[in-house]
């Protein structure tokens, strides 16, 4: 995977929004925390892999998986990630007035 960090996303300007919450003391997951679990989530059932194996795939530690999950500690998926996965699961993420939603990715007509 690349480094997420070298390229400017222009998301990265709406990042505050799309991630978890702290109301009253605990963590709510964001619409990017949502969005990557619903994909992960994918990813695990058709590649019958396990969290340990998403995790490694995507070169973080499994800890730090479940945290993107669940939004735990204020963490937020990276934009590699979520770009990533939408990849290996042939979805998309939408953003439009209705918020942040993983959709299947329609095939091209030739």
């Amino acid at each position: 995977m690349t480094d997420p960090t070298s390229t400017p996303f222009v998301l990265d300007t709406i990042a505050h929004e799309l991630g978890p919450r702290r109301v009253d003391g605990s963590w709510f997951a964001g619409p990017a925390n949502v969005a990557f679990r619903e994909l992960a989530t994918t990813y695990c059932k058709r590649h019958s892999a396990t969290n340990n194996d998403l995790a490694t795939a995507l070169g973080i530690t499994p800890q730090a998986c479940s945290n993107w999950k669940s939004g735990s500690g204020g963490r937020r998926p990276s934009f590699a990630s979520l770009v990533w996965l939408c990849e290996q699961t042939n979805s998309q993420i939408v953003l439009d007035d209705d918020g942040m939603h993983v959709k299947r990715r329609r095939k091209r007509s030739k």
